[in-house]
């Protein structure tokens, strides 16, 4: 099981995701001989409060994507009223150290949300939480994560 310790940081526990056009759009344009996007190396939050992954705008329009859905989204910020966001298929790759596989997710539905002047570009939610060990240690101010 690859894993990896890191401190909890001013914003939270941060790590480092690798975010691409899904697998199957990456087959399609390569298919219509159309140029692949270069991944996206973002700042991700681990937040076991979002119920789906998020990310930026500056990432959607870095990876050229396009809405496959909307959904309803509730946040702190918009009350107990839901509101409509788009939702993007990408892939996700979370890497632990250079000796070990990173976990690569090919696609993964996820929404749409501003979160750059945050300090970070994508929200990590428990569906990819969902697949891992998750360790917060407030006390040492350093949290673990294992897939």
């Amino acid at each position: 099981m690859a894993h990896f310790t890191r401190p909890i940081e001013q914003y939270g526990p941060l790590l480092n995701v690798l975010l691409t056009v899904s697998a199957p759009r990456m087959v399609a344009l390569d298919e219509m001989k159309k140029p692949i996007p270069q991944g996206f190396v973002a700042y991700g939050l681990v937040d076991t409060g979002a119920s789906c992954t998020s990310i930026d705008p500056v990432v959607i329009e870095a990876l050229e994507l396009q809405p496959i859905n909307k959904v309803s989204m509730v946040t702190p910020s918009t009350g107990p009223d839901p509101i409509l966001v788009n939702q993007y298929d990408i892939g996700v790759t979370i890497y632990s150290s250079e000796d070990q596989e990173p976990m690569r997710i090919p696609a993964l539905p996820v929404c749409e949300s501003t979160l750059r002047n945050q300090g970070f570009q994508s929200l990590i939610g428990r569906d990819i939480l969902s697949l891992c060990l998750l360790f917060y240690n407030g006390a040492t101010q350093q949290y673990s994560l294992s897939f």
